[in-house]
């Protein structure tokens, strides 16, 4: 039988290994679970940030498919870092200690988010819905601060998902979205 993961839960304030706040996240893949057996520290696998104050999984998305292997797919912010990791789902059996690394990363170093476009830091992130309809969940990626230094309006970044969901590092959401909608003003009420 296979199990999928249930749940992903963030803990971005959480000291890893002496560097405050670095953040951790939790998969758990018992589908029996509930909030009374609720354990973190015996999760089946614990993603740890690795330096100080980046608060890996202050925003985390899963349990959408974006490459149609029928297991869900999950992505985890380090938005003080600048970056979003992803991972493509895989059997509980699958996951252990050494396998957890990334299938690709957006946003990989502060210096593409530093760039003309202003690129910010994704504060939101979804992969739970099929936007285009052809039957894969796509990604989306809000960063509410983007823009120049005196207008910052903001983006949201689609990429949607597909059967080929090649690895992207170092990508640059400017470069790898399929849609970019960026706010023109703002309403004032």
């Amino acid at each position: 039988k296979r199990v999928l993961f249930r749940s992903l839960i963030g803990a971005p304030f959480v000291t890893v290994s002496g560097k405050v706040s670095a953040g951790r996240g939790y998969l758990l893949f018992d589908p029996n679970l509930t909030l009374t057996d609720l354990n973190l520290e015996n999760s089946t696998v614990t993603i740890n940030g690795t330096e100080s104050l980046h608060s890996l999984s202050k925003v985390v998305a899963g349990n959408g498919d974006i490459d149609g292997d029928g297991i869900p797919d999950f992505g985890i912010a380090v938005p003080s870092a600048f970056f979003i990791q992803f991972f493509l789902g895989k059997n509980a059996t699958q996951w252990s200690a050494d396998n957890i690394d990334p299938n690709f990363l957006l946003f990989n170093n502060s210096q593409n988010l530093n760039n003309s476009s202003g690129e910010n830091i994704p504060r939101f992130l979804s992969i739970n819905g099929d936007v285009n309809g052809d039957g894969y969940h796509d990604i989306l990626i809000g960063a509410d601060q983007e823009g120049t230094n005196s207008n910052l309006n903001g983006r949201v970044y689609l990429l949607f998902g597909r059967s080929d969901f090649n690895p992207i590092n170092n990508g640059s959401l400017e470069d790898v979205a399929d849609v970019i909608f960026i706010e023109i003003g703002r309403a004032h009420v």
